[in-house]
């Protein structure tokens, strides 16, 4: 059964992500001992298990590395991680010639069609500044298609997005091809997986058996990328606060992997205000807008000159209700609730 909607989108996006069928991680939030600097293999903000001889100062302390050598660990509640990692983390930029021995975050954006893929990318840019990893962009997913849980039909970020504008928010950001060619496909292999997924999927009993969930592998057109570890999945809502963007990559094994790969990373974090948009479309993509736009305008113009035309978007899609094949998606059971809340008209 399908049905047809004309939306006016205003800046939001319907946020659909499945579950990956593993432990979901505590929504409240904690505290735990974090390396307050690089040491032993641990990055900063990395969650350190005491082994009983740390020298403790109320929330401060003194580790030891395997070798002995001392550094400082600090007791971080959840709530205050993002600015934990700001007063701590160094600001580092990656070094083209030692590219290959960083440390990558490849995203997965599959939490959607092309906008919900965007937004998911715009967050993953603002987790890895805060990570101080290299941002690993595979491209957006082709929907529909035959093959929509496990396909490689990727369309590179540079043909929509322009790159300039990428790297001007984020310098540390390399396309996956790219990387490939310089590092080889070994350096994304038998990586840690951190999950995602929304709330109201989660809590929905209507589950598409292609869209969205955590694959135990990654795959592009020329390499598959292996999982040794998925962490606990985290739920997300629309708006989130930062450290629950952040616990993930932050726990035991993920934090030390050289390469921890995203899915279903797709909310607007309200703790630092972040509004920044970084993902522009290319001007030939903009060119191509406005002469698709140009009929509307000329309409416009035509009927009432004295007022400027100005429309912020307009987007039609047709979704359905049937999980059977590829496109939008509305789970039956909060339908009515996706309908409201992103101004769908039925046509």
């Amino acid at each position: 059964m399908f049905s047809s909607f004309l939306s006016f989108t205003l800046g939001l996006s319907n946020v659909c992500a499945l579950p990956f069928d593993s432990k979901v991680a505590s929504t409240d939030p904690g505290h735990a001992w974090r390396a307050a600097e690089a040491a032993d293999g641990l990055p900063v903000g990395a969650e350190f298990i005491l082994k009983g001889d740390e020298l403790l100062f109320g929330s401060r302390g003194i580790a030891f590395t395997s070798s002995g050598e001392p550094f400082h660990i600090e007791k971080v509640y959840d709530a205050d991680l993002d600015s934990f990692l700001q007063r701590r983390m160094p600001a580092v930029e990656t070094d083209a010639d030692n590219l290959c021995q960083g440390r990558f975050l490849l995203h997965d954006p599959r939490v959607g069609l092309l906008n919900n893929q965007r937004i998911s990318y715009e967050t993953g840019l603002m987790v890895a500044e805060a990570l101080q990893r290299t941002l690993v962009l595979p491209g957006f997913f082709k929907f529909p298609h035959p093959d929509a849980y496990d396909g490689d039909q990727w369309v590179p970020v540079r043909q929509l997005f322009n790159m300039s504008v990428v790297k001007e928010c984020y310098s540390n950001v390399i396309e996956l091809e790219d990387l490939l060619d310089q590092c080889g496909p070994d350096i994304l292999d038998n990586h840690v997986t951190v999950p995602f997924a929304g709330e109201a999927t989660l809590n929905s009993n209507t589950k598409s058996p292609w869209f969205n969930g955590t694959r135990p592998h990654f795959r592009s057109p020329r390499a598959t990328f292996h999982s040794v570890d998925t962490k606990p999945l985290m739920p997300l809502k629309l708006e989130e606060q930062m450290w629950r963007l952040l616990h993930g990559f932050l726990r035991t094994g993920a934090a030390s992997a050289q390469t921890v790969r995203s899915h279903g990373l797709i909310a607007k974090n309200y703790t630092m205000g972040h509004t920044q948009v970084c993902f522009v479309p290319t001007l030939q993509i903009q060119r191509m807008a406005d002469i698709f736009l140009a009929p509307t305008r000329e309409k416009h113009n035509n009927s009432d000159p004295d007022k400027p035309f100005h429309l912020l978007a307009l987007h039609l899609r047709r979704f359905k209700r049937s999980a059977e094949r590829s496109g939008g998606f509305l789970p039956s059971d909060y339908a009515q609730i996706t309908d409201n809340f992103c101004n769908f008209r039925q046509i």
